[in-house]
């Protein structure tokens, strides 16, 4: 079977069938015609049977020379792949020759971080408020942020009795301020003395 008679009855299929939308068709549309582009390049016939998994391993190297992202490459041998699992589920191919193989990984970004001046300006920035109350406040919460590693909604998810003792001194001190000043009141039992322990959520605190 050619290629284009078999990307004709997949797009039918991905609408009728699928109920995939038109953007969808068309993101499948121009990855498959990448591979066509790469076929023709190499000199592999326009018809799926020519397409081994030795021409796909092919394309793989083809495109990282190119410098195609990972998540582009597996993008596009995964629109290759639902095109031959379509061909092999109407009975006109045997087998997928894109199952089994070794894809690129995705590359994960290393999340940026404060550097500690950078910390330390930003618990001053946080007491900037005419409201003595509300700057140990959000003192407070800058620097569980800080010293604890907790995400955003960890830290607004937490209570006075989240808190075990004791905690490291940085935070202990931090959060003994606040407790003096929140509007419930309280008497301060955080005390700066041993290592760190903080909430139910996440184990020992940072340094």
């Amino acid at each position: 079977m050619d290629f284009a008679t078999a990307t004709e009855g997949f797009f039918q299929y991905l609408e009728h069938e699928k109920g995939c939308t038109a953007a969808t068709s068309s993101a499948y549309g121009a990855d498959l015609r990448r591979c066509i582009a790469f076929l023709r390049e190499v000199g592999v016939a326009l018809q799926v049977e020519a397409i081994t998994k030795q021409v796909v391993r092919q394309y793989l190297v083809w495109m990282g020379e190119r410098g195609y992202k990972p998540s582009t490459i597996r993008r596009r041998i995964a629109a290759l792949s639902s095109l031959f699992r379509y061909l092999v589920s109407v009975d006109a191919l045997g087998h997928n020759p894109c199952l089994g193989l070794a894809l690129p990984k995705k590359r994960r970004r290393l999340p940026a971080v404060l550097t500690v001046e950078e910390a330390k300006r930003l618990l001053v920035a946080s007491e900037d408020h005419p409201n003595v109350r509300t700057a140990f406040r959000n003192r407070a919460i800058i620097g569980v942020l800080l010293y604890c590693g907790l995400r955003r909604a960890e830290v607004l998810g937490l209570g006075v009795g989240d808190v075990l003792i004791p905690l490291v001194p940085a935070v202990a001190n931090i959060i003994a301020h606040w407790l003096g000043f929140r509007p419930e009141g309280g008497m301060n039992t955080c005390s700066p003395a041993g290592t760190a322990e903080v909430c139910r959520s996440r184990g020992s605190c940072g340094p």
